[in-house]
Protein backbone atom coordinates (compact mmCIF):
# COMPACT_ATOMS: atom_id res chain seq x y z
CA UNK A 1 0.00 0.00 0.00
CA UNK A 2 1.46 3.64 -1.13
CA UNK A 3 0.37 7.00 -0.67
CA UNK A 4 -1.49 7.24 -3.96
CA UNK A 5 -2.84 4.01 -4.75
CA UNK A 6 -4.43 0.69 -2.15
CA UNK A 7 -3.10 -2.70 -3.11
CA UNK A 8 -4.83 -5.90 -1.65
CA UNK A 9 -5.47 -9.54 -2.05
CA UNK A 10 -9.02 -11.03 -2.70
CA UNK A 11 -10.06 -13.17 -0.25
CA UNK A 12 -11.68 -15.54 -2.38
CA UNK A 13 -9.27 -16.11 -5.01
CA UNK A 14 -5.80 -14.75 -3.71
CA UNK A 15 -5.62 -12.39 -6.91
CA UNK A 16 -3.38 -9.05 -6.07
CA UNK A 17 -4.97 -5.81 -7.04
CA UNK A 18 -4.20 -2.28 -7.03
CA UNK A 19 -6.65 0.67 -6.65
CA UNK A 20 -6.55 4.26 -5.97
CA UNK A 21 -6.90 5.67 -2.55
CA UNK A 22 -10.13 7.84 -3.31
CA UNK A 23 -11.46 3.67 -3.85
CA UNK A 24 -10.76 2.86 -0.33
CA UNK A 25 -13.77 0.87 0.85
CA UNK A 26 -15.36 0.85 -2.47
CA UNK A 27 -17.46 -2.77 -2.64
CA UNK A 28 -17.51 -4.14 -6.02
CA UNK A 29 -16.60 -8.11 -8.00
CA UNK A 30 -13.21 -9.48 -7.88
CA UNK A 31 -12.27 -8.92 -12.19
CA UNK A 32 -10.70 -12.10 -11.50
CA UNK A 33 -12.94 -14.73 -9.76
CA UNK A 34 -16.25 -12.31 -9.86
CA UNK A 35 -16.38 -12.87 -5.70
CA UNK A 36 -17.80 -9.13 -4.48
CA UNK A 37 -15.70 -7.84 -2.55
CA UNK A 38 -14.71 -4.67 -0.51
CA UNK A 39 -11.29 -2.72 -1.01
CA UNK A 40 -9.18 -1.92 2.45
CA UNK A 41 -10.33 1.46 4.24
CA UNK A 42 -8.09 4.14 4.96
CA UNK A 43 -6.79 4.45 8.69
CA UNK A 44 -5.95 7.85 8.37
CA UNK A 45 -7.49 10.15 6.09
CA UNK A 46 -5.83 11.09 3.21
CA UNK A 47 -5.41 14.20 1.67
CA UNK A 48 -4.25 14.11 -1.98
CA UNK A 49 -1.33 15.77 -3.39
CA UNK A 50 -1.56 18.41 -6.45
CA UNK A 51 0.17 15.26 -8.57
CA UNK A 52 -2.39 12.99 -7.87
CA UNK A 53 -4.95 15.46 -8.30
CA UNK A 54 -3.81 16.22 -12.33
CA UNK A 55 -3.24 12.32 -13.03
CA UNK A 56 -6.72 11.55 -11.05
CA UNK A 57 -8.41 11.38 -14.22
CA UNK A 58 -6.15 9.42 -16.28
CA UNK A 59 -5.43 6.91 -13.38
CA UNK A 60 -9.20 6.18 -13.33
CA UNK A 61 -9.95 5.94 -17.23
CA UNK A 62 -7.04 3.40 -17.31
CA UNK A 63 -8.21 1.44 -14.21
CA UNK A 64 -11.99 1.42 -15.60
CA UNK A 65 -10.09 0.30 -19.10
CA UNK A 66 -8.27 -2.60 -17.02
CA UNK A 67 -11.24 -3.20 -14.74
CA UNK A 68 -13.80 -3.88 -18.04
CA UNK A 69 -10.84 -5.98 -19.87
CA UNK A 70 -10.42 -7.97 -17.12
CA UNK A 71 -13.84 -8.52 -15.84
CA UNK A 72 -16.05 -11.50 -16.49
CA UNK A 73 -19.66 -11.91 -17.80
CA UNK A 74 -22.37 -10.70 -15.40
CA UNK A 75 -19.44 -8.47 -13.46
CA UNK A 76 -20.40 -4.80 -15.08
CA UNK A 77 -21.27 -3.16 -11.49
CA UNK A 78 -17.58 -2.74 -11.04
CA UNK A 79 -16.95 -0.95 -13.87
CA UNK A 80 -20.25 1.17 -13.54
CA UNK A 81 -18.93 1.78 -10.38
CA UNK A 82 -15.40 2.89 -11.36
CA UNK A 83 -17.05 4.74 -14.11
CA UNK A 84 -19.01 6.72 -11.73
CA UNK A 85 -16.10 7.64 -9.20
CA UNK A 86 -13.87 8.68 -12.66
CA UNK A 87 -17.23 10.90 -13.76
CA UNK A 88 -17.33 12.73 -10.11
CA UNK A 89 -13.72 13.15 -9.79
CA UNK A 90 -13.61 14.53 -13.48
CA UNK A 91 -16.03 17.80 -12.46
CA UNK A 92 -14.32 18.11 -9.53
CA UNK A 93 -10.56 18.60 -10.55
CA UNK A 94 -10.72 22.40 -9.12
CA UNK A 95 -12.31 22.37 -6.13
CA UNK A 96 -9.76 19.63 -5.03
CA UNK A 97 -7.05 22.36 -6.28
CA UNK A 98 -8.80 24.69 -4.68
CA UNK A 99 -9.19 22.50 -1.71
CA UNK A 100 -5.47 22.31 -1.41
CA UNK A 101 -4.62 25.41 -1.44
CA UNK A 102 -6.16 25.97 1.73
CA UNK A 103 -4.98 23.24 3.08
CA UNK A 104 -1.26 24.52 2.48
CA UNK A 105 -2.53 27.82 3.90
CA UNK A 106 -4.07 26.75 7.05
CA UNK A 107 -0.69 24.38 7.49
CA UNK A 108 1.70 27.50 6.90
CA UNK A 109 -0.77 29.13 9.75
CA UNK A 110 -0.19 26.24 12.08
CA UNK A 111 3.49 26.45 11.49
CA UNK A 112 4.27 29.95 12.10
CA UNK A 113 1.56 29.90 15.16
CA UNK A 114 4.02 26.71 16.95
CA UNK A 115 7.20 28.68 16.25
CA UNK A 116 6.24 31.65 18.22
CA UNK A 117 6.70 31.62 22.01
CA UNK A 118 3.86 30.21 24.32
CA UNK A 119 4.76 32.55 27.02
CA UNK A 120 4.50 35.87 26.19
CA UNK A 121 4.40 38.91 28.70
CA UNK A 122 1.78 41.58 27.77
CA UNK A 123 1.64 45.02 28.78
CA UNK A 124 -0.30 47.87 27.12
CA UNK A 125 0.88 48.44 23.45
CA UNK A 126 3.60 46.92 23.96
CA UNK A 127 4.84 44.14 21.44
CA UNK A 128 4.86 40.27 22.97
CA UNK A 129 8.17 39.94 24.57
CA UNK A 130 9.08 36.08 25.41
CA UNK A 131 9.00 35.79 29.69
CA UNK A 132 12.62 34.07 29.44
CA UNK A 133 14.00 36.92 27.91
CA UNK A 134 13.50 38.84 30.89
CA UNK A 135 13.60 35.77 33.74
CA UNK A 136 17.30 35.18 32.67
CA UNK A 137 19.58 38.27 33.23
CA UNK A 138 16.93 38.97 36.32
CA UNK A 139 18.57 35.40 37.48
CA UNK A 140 22.17 36.29 36.42
CA UNK A 141 22.35 39.33 38.38
CA UNK A 142 20.99 37.50 41.30
CA UNK A 143 23.33 35.05 41.31
CA UNK A 144 26.27 37.52 40.85
CA UNK A 145 24.95 39.27 44.16
CA UNK A 146 24.56 36.00 45.91
CA UNK A 147 28.73 35.62 45.12
CA UNK A 148 29.67 38.49 46.04
CA UNK A 149 28.18 38.52 49.61
CA UNK A 150 29.58 35.00 49.94
CA UNK A 151 32.83 36.69 49.13
CA UNK A 152 32.28 39.54 51.64
CA UNK A 153 31.66 37.51 54.22
CA UNK A 154 34.23 34.71 53.99
CA UNK A 155 36.92 37.36 53.99
CA UNK A 156 35.05 38.95 56.76
CA UNK A 157 35.64 35.99 58.57
CA UNK A 158 39.25 35.65 57.95
CA UNK A 159 40.20 39.15 58.72
CA UNK A 160 38.45 38.57 62.38
CA UNK A 161 40.34 34.66 62.42
CA UNK A 162 43.64 36.03 61.70
CA UNK A 163 44.18 38.11 65.20
CA UNK A 164 42.47 35.10 66.88
CA UNK A 165 44.42 32.52 65.79
CA UNK A 166 48.13 34.28 66.12
CA UNK A 167 46.76 35.27 69.51
CA UNK A 168 46.26 31.54 70.40
CA UNK A 169 49.77 30.59 69.17
CA UNK A 170 50.96 32.83 71.39
CA UNK A 171 49.41 31.41 74.53
CA UNK A 172 50.16 27.88 73.08
CA UNK A 173 53.77 29.04 73.13
CA UNK A 174 54.20 30.31 76.51
CA UNK A 175 52.28 27.23 78.13
CA UNK A 176 55.03 25.18 76.34
CA UNK A 177 57.71 27.24 77.51
CA UNK A 178 56.23 27.23 81.27
CA UNK A 179 55.78 23.11 80.86
CA UNK A 180 59.15 22.33 79.55
CA UNK A 181 60.93 24.36 81.91
CA UNK A 182 62.92 22.59 85.14
CA UNK A 183 61.00 22.10 88.00
CA UNK A 184 62.17 23.74 91.00
CA UNK A 185 61.29 23.73 94.86
CA UNK A 186 59.78 26.69 94.86
CA UNK A 187 57.56 25.89 91.55
CA UNK A 188 56.27 22.64 93.65
CA UNK A 189 55.11 24.80 96.44
CA UNK A 190 52.79 26.05 94.27
CA UNK A 191 54.03 29.32 93.34
CA UNK A 192 54.01 28.66 89.46
CA UNK A 193 51.83 26.48 87.08
CA UNK A 194 52.00 25.94 83.65
CA UNK A 195 47.98 27.00 82.83
CA UNK A 196 47.72 29.95 85.16
CA UNK A 197 48.84 31.82 81.90
CA UNK A 198 45.38 31.67 80.96
CA UNK A 199 41.73 31.29 82.02
CA UNK A 200 40.70 27.59 82.88
CA UNK A 201 37.42 28.95 80.76
CA UNK A 202 39.86 29.10 77.44
CA UNK A 203 42.12 26.06 77.94
CA UNK A 204 39.58 23.78 76.33
CA UNK A 205 39.03 27.01 73.62
CA UNK A 206 42.54 26.66 73.09
CA UNK A 207 42.82 22.67 72.87
CA UNK A 208 45.29 22.62 76.48
CA UNK A 209 43.92 20.23 78.71
CA UNK A 210 42.80 21.22 82.52
CA UNK A 211 45.27 22.02 84.98
CA UNK A 212 45.88 18.80 86.84
CA UNK A 213 46.74 18.86 90.62
CA UNK A 214 50.45 19.39 91.31
CA UNK A 215 52.15 16.18 92.86
CA UNK A 216 55.15 16.96 95.06
CA UNK A 217 58.89 15.52 94.34
CA UNK A 218 58.14 12.74 96.19
CA UNK A 219 55.15 11.75 94.35
CA UNK A 220 56.21 12.80 90.91
CA UNK A 221 59.45 10.38 91.22
CA UNK A 222 56.91 7.69 92.92
CA UNK A 223 56.54 4.51 89.90
CA UNK A 224 53.14 3.15 89.18
CA UNK A 225 53.40 -0.22 91.81
CA UNK A 226 52.14 -3.48 89.58
CA UNK A 227 49.11 -5.50 91.26
CA UNK A 228 51.70 -8.17 92.04
CA UNK A 229 53.40 -5.57 93.65
CA UNK A 230 50.17 -4.55 95.54
CA UNK A 231 49.30 -7.87 96.09
CA UNK A 232 52.80 -8.45 98.37
CA UNK A 233 52.31 -5.62 100.35
CA UNK A 234 48.95 -6.97 101.20
CA UNK A 235 50.53 -10.26 102.21
CA UNK A 236 53.32 -8.85 104.62
CA UNK A 237 50.59 -6.44 106.04
CA UNK A 238 48.73 -9.34 106.96
CA UNK A 239 51.08 -11.62 108.25
CA UNK A 240 52.24 -8.41 110.79
CA UNK A 241 48.60 -7.66 112.20
CA UNK A 242 48.29 -8.76 115.42
CA UNK A 243 44.38 -8.47 115.75
CA UNK A 244 40.87 -9.44 113.95
CA UNK A 245 40.01 -5.88 114.03
CA UNK A 246 42.93 -5.28 111.73
CA UNK A 247 43.06 -7.60 109.41
CA UNK A 248 39.41 -7.73 108.47
CA UNK A 249 39.55 -4.89 106.39
CA UNK A 250 41.64 -7.04 104.22
CA UNK A 251 39.78 -10.31 104.06
CA UNK A 252 36.57 -11.27 101.29
CA UNK A 253 35.11 -14.51 103.71
CA UNK A 254 32.19 -16.55 104.36
CA UNK A 255 32.95 -17.42 107.63
CA UNK A 256 30.76 -16.29 110.63
CA UNK A 257 32.32 -13.58 112.51
CA UNK A 258 32.02 -15.88 115.73
CA UNK A 259 34.28 -18.33 113.93
CA UNK A 260 36.74 -15.86 113.03
CA UNK A 261 36.50 -14.87 116.45
CA UNK A 262 37.52 -18.79 117.37
CA UNK A 263 40.14 -18.65 114.64
CA UNK A 264 43.86 -18.17 113.75
CA UNK A 265 43.17 -15.13 112.44
CA UNK A 266 41.94 -13.33 115.87
CA UNK A 267 45.83 -13.84 117.43
CA UNK A 268 49.56 -12.64 116.11
CA UNK A 269 51.32 -15.22 113.68
CA UNK A 270 54.85 -16.30 113.09
CA UNK A 271 56.61 -14.20 111.29
CA UNK A 272 57.50 -15.07 107.22
CA UNK A 273 60.97 -15.74 105.89
CA UNK A 274 59.38 -15.81 102.34
CA UNK A 275 56.59 -14.45 100.16
CA UNK A 276 56.26 -15.03 96.45
CA UNK A 277 54.17 -15.22 93.83
CA UNK A 278 53.19 -18.76 92.68
CA UNK A 279 50.82 -18.46 90.24
CA UNK A 280 47.95 -15.87 88.52
CA UNK A 281 44.86 -16.54 87.59
CA UNK A 282 42.85 -14.21 85.62
CA UNK A 283 38.31 -14.37 85.04
CA UNK A 284 37.59 -12.24 81.97
CA UNK A 285 34.23 -13.06 82.76
CA UNK A 286 33.78 -12.05 86.29
CA UNK A 287 36.43 -9.95 86.33
CA UNK A 288 38.14 -11.56 89.10
CA UNK A 289 42.01 -11.98 88.83
CA UNK A 290 43.37 -14.02 91.71
CA UNK A 291 47.31 -14.10 92.82
CA UNK A 292 48.83 -16.79 94.64
CA UNK A 293 51.30 -16.46 96.91
CA UNK A 294 54.03 -18.89 98.35
CA UNK A 295 54.78 -18.05 102.26
CA UNK A 296 56.93 -19.95 104.59
CA UNK A 297 56.12 -19.15 107.80
CA UNK A 298 59.16 -19.69 110.62
CA UNK A 299 58.02 -22.01 114.00
CA UNK A 300 58.98 -21.29 116.95
CA UNK A 301 61.23 -24.83 116.79
CA UNK A 302 62.76 -22.74 113.68
CA UNK A 303 60.72 -25.14 110.90
CA UNK A 304 59.45 -24.45 107.79
CA UNK A 305 55.21 -24.26 107.64
CA UNK A 306 54.87 -23.76 103.88
CA UNK A 307 51.40 -22.49 102.59
CA UNK A 308 49.67 -20.64 99.87
CA UNK A 309 47.70 -17.39 100.28
CA UNK A 310 45.11 -15.94 97.59
CA UNK A 311 44.88 -12.06 97.03
CA UNK A 312 41.90 -11.72 94.84
CA UNK A 313 41.01 -8.78 92.93
CA UNK A 314 37.36 -7.91 91.38
CA UNK A 315 37.08 -5.18 88.83
CA UNK A 316 37.81 -2.28 90.11
CA UNK A 317 38.31 -2.73 93.29
CA UNK A 318 41.02 -2.87 96.31
CA UNK A 319 42.38 -6.70 96.50
CA UNK A 320 41.44 -8.62 99.60
CA UNK A 321 42.58 -12.11 101.15
CA UNK A 322 40.29 -14.75 100.79
CA UNK A 323 40.09 -16.14 104.90
CA UNK A 324 38.23 -18.84 103.52
CA UNK A 325 41.09 -20.97 102.08
CA UNK A 326 43.43 -19.72 104.31
CA UNK A 327 41.67 -20.85 107.40
CA UNK A 328 41.00 -24.70 105.65
CA UNK A 329 44.73 -24.64 105.23
CA UNK A 330 46.88 -23.32 107.65
CA UNK A 331 43.93 -22.37 110.37
CA UNK A 332 43.83 -26.57 110.49
CA UNK A 333 39.90 -26.95 109.06
CA UNK A 334 41.01 -29.92 106.87
CA UNK A 335 43.15 -31.34 109.10
CA UNK A 336 40.54 -31.68 112.07
CA UNK A 337 37.50 -32.96 109.59
CA UNK A 338 40.49 -35.33 108.35
CA UNK A 339 41.37 -36.78 111.86
CA UNK A 340 38.20 -38.82 112.34
CA UNK A 341 34.78 -39.75 110.50
CA UNK A 342 32.21 -36.86 110.63
CA UNK A 343 28.40 -37.01 109.75
CA UNK A 344 28.29 -34.37 107.37
CA UNK A 345 29.88 -33.59 103.46
CA UNK A 346 32.17 -30.67 103.81
CA UNK A 347 34.09 -28.32 100.76
CA UNK A 348 37.47 -27.34 101.23
CA UNK A 349 40.44 -25.07 99.20
CA UNK A 350 43.16 -27.43 98.55
CA UNK A 351 46.08 -27.96 96.67
CA UNK A 352 45.00 -31.55 94.86
CA UNK A 353 47.50 -33.36 93.48
CA UNK A 354 46.20 -37.04 92.20
CA UNK A 355 48.08 -40.62 92.15
CA UNK A 356 47.10 -43.27 89.80
CA UNK A 357 47.42 -45.88 93.07
CA UNK A 358 45.99 -46.83 96.03
CA UNK A 359 48.20 -48.22 98.44
CA UNK A 360 46.39 -47.52 101.35
CA UNK A 361 45.63 -51.34 102.62
CA UNK A 362 42.89 -49.54 104.67
CA UNK A 363 40.68 -48.86 102.15
CA UNK A 364 38.44 -51.26 100.77
CA UNK A 365 39.09 -52.40 97.45
CA UNK A 366 42.35 -50.65 97.02
CA UNK A 367 42.99 -51.80 93.58
CA UNK A 368 39.52 -49.88 92.69
CA UNK A 369 40.66 -46.90 94.18
CA UNK A 370 43.05 -43.87 93.44
CA UNK A 371 44.22 -41.35 95.79
CA UNK A 372 44.27 -37.28 95.82
CA UNK A 373 46.38 -36.06 97.82
CA UNK A 374 45.37 -32.48 100.01
CA UNK A 375 48.59 -29.86 100.02
CA UNK A 376 48.81 -26.86 101.43
CA UNK A 377 51.17 -26.16 98.65
CA UNK A 378 52.61 -27.68 95.81
CA UNK A 379 55.84 -30.05 96.82
CA UNK A 380 55.27 -30.13 100.69
CA UNK A 381 53.55 -32.83 102.82
CA UNK A 382 50.07 -33.51 102.34
CA UNK A 383 47.57 -32.59 105.13
CA UNK A 384 45.56 -35.76 104.55
CA UNK A 385 44.43 -38.56 102.05
CA UNK A 386 41.40 -38.48 100.09
CA UNK A 387 40.32 -41.78 97.76
CA UNK A 388 37.79 -42.08 94.78
CA UNK A 389 37.20 -44.78 92.36
CA UNK A 390 38.44 -45.37 89.15
CA UNK A 391 35.66 -45.65 87.30
CA UNK A 392 34.06 -42.52 88.99
CA UNK A 393 33.38 -39.30 87.40
CA UNK A 394 36.97 -37.81 88.87
CA UNK A 395 38.76 -40.87 87.09
CA UNK A 396 37.06 -40.37 84.09
CA UNK A 397 37.95 -36.52 84.32
CA UNK A 398 41.50 -37.42 84.95
CA UNK A 399 41.96 -39.93 82.11
CA UNK A 400 40.47 -37.27 79.77
CA UNK A 401 44.04 -35.48 79.47
CA UNK A 402 42.02 -31.94 79.05
CA UNK A 403 42.03 -30.97 82.11
CA UNK A 404 44.53 -29.15 84.09
CA UNK A 405 44.35 -31.27 87.28
CA UNK A 406 46.57 -34.49 85.99
CA UNK A 407 48.57 -37.19 87.57
CA UNK A 408 51.45 -36.23 88.79
CA UNK A 409 50.65 -32.53 88.67
CA UNK A 410 49.15 -30.34 91.66
CA UNK A 411 46.75 -28.17 91.26
CA UNK A 412 44.89 -25.51 93.49
CA UNK A 413 40.84 -26.88 93.88
CA UNK A 414 37.81 -26.62 95.78
CA UNK A 415 36.91 -30.28 96.38
CA UNK A 416 34.08 -31.89 98.47
CA UNK A 417 34.80 -34.58 101.10
CA UNK A 418 32.89 -37.08 103.09
CA UNK A 419 33.75 -39.64 105.43
CA UNK A 420 32.54 -43.28 104.13
CA UNK A 421 31.34 -45.88 106.30
CA UNK A 422 29.97 -48.30 104.50
CA UNK A 423 32.67 -50.48 105.81
CA UNK A 424 32.26 -49.06 109.80
CA UNK A 425 35.72 -51.13 110.46
CA UNK A 426 37.36 -49.54 107.69
CA UNK A 427 36.21 -45.76 107.11
CA UNK A 428 37.92 -43.62 105.08
CA UNK A 429 38.14 -40.15 103.55
CA UNK A 430 36.23 -39.89 99.78
CA UNK A 431 36.19 -37.24 97.34
CA UNK A 432 32.55 -36.87 95.91
CA UNK A 433 33.05 -34.32 93.56
CA UNK A 434 35.77 -31.24 92.18
CA UNK A 435 34.03 -28.56 92.40
CA UNK A 436 36.15 -25.93 90.76
CA UNK A 437 39.68 -26.22 89.50
CA UNK A 438 40.29 -22.84 91.44
CA UNK A 439 39.65 -21.35 95.02
CA UNK A 440 36.51 -19.59 93.87
CA UNK A 441 33.47 -22.04 94.47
Amino acid sequence: MTAESITFTCPACGVSLKVPVSMAGVRGPCPDCGQEIQAPRLLVPHMPTLDSLAMDIETFREQEFSLMKRAPRGAASIGSSVHTIASRKAHEPVARVVGLRQYRHELRSEKITSEQPTHTLRRGNHPNIPLSRILVPVLGIALIGVAMLGMKMFLDRQINTEPRAAKNHIQKQQLIKAEVAPVTSTEVSGIVASSDLVPESQLKEIGIPEKKPQLSLEQAEEPKKSTTAIGLELVEKFIKAKTLSERMPMLETATSPEELAKSVLASPMPPASNISIENQETNEIEQVVDLYYSVDFNNFDGSKNPHMILVRTRGTSPPKIVADAFLDLYGGRLAAYASGPQPKPQMFRVVASPLATCLNQNVPEPDKKLTLKLLPRENTKEIAQAYFGRVSKIGRMLEDGTYSLSYGRAKACTVMLYWNVDHPKMPYLEVSEIVTMDWNP
